[in-house]
């Protein structure tokens, strides 16, 4: 077989793997195969977030998005209507956070504090300072843990730390 012929079989290879996979195309509906779709939205959208901080109360069905580089107000996405209301608690500034629901409130951490978020009277209760860590050059996070009890995790000069607080 000459180097041309050989050459000529590569590409004919190649172009039928192509067309062979022509059939994935992002957001086209396979059968049996998960695929996204957008929502029309209901209302007044809120305006793009550039690192924005976003939460889900899963009890009432709820999306929470705030913050970002711009320190939006807080808005929240209801599922069952299909609609953005505005939340007339004013958000700490923040960006780039997804916020846990703990104990039917949202959280996050900051460099200082730990907040949170009440969605049944729509206000920030009192921040809770954080552990000694936070002090240091660090960045930490809030996760929920299953048991009810609230997780900090902290990196500070080259180690990790995790604080386990539990409100009664």
């Amino acid at each position: 077989m000459t180097l041309k012929v050989q050459r000529r079989t590569v590409l004919i290879a190649f172009l039928f793997l192509l067309l062979s996979f022509a059939w994935l195309r992002p957001g086209a509906a396979q059968p049996g195969l998960p695929y996204w779709t957008e929502i029309q939205q209901g209302g007044a959208v809120p305006a793009p977030l550039w690192d924005g901080a976003s939460a889900y109360d899963p009890s009432r069905g709820l999306f929470y998005v705030f913050g970002g580089r711009a320190n939006a107000g807080m808005m929240a996405y209801t599922e069952s209507t299909n609609r953005w209301t505005t939340v007339a608690a004013t958000p700490p500034s923040c960006f780039l956070l997804n916020l846990p629901t703990w104990r039917s409130k949202l959280v996050m951490a900051d460099s200082q504090f730990v907040r949170v978020f009440n969605p049944t009277t729509q206000i920030w209760e009192t921040p809770i300072p954080l552990p000694a860590l936070a002090a240091a050059q660090g960045w930490t996070t809030a996760v929920a843990g299953a048991a009810g009890d609230l997780y900090l995790i902290g990196w500070a000069g080259g180690s990790t730390s995790i604080y386990k607080w539990v409100f009664n």
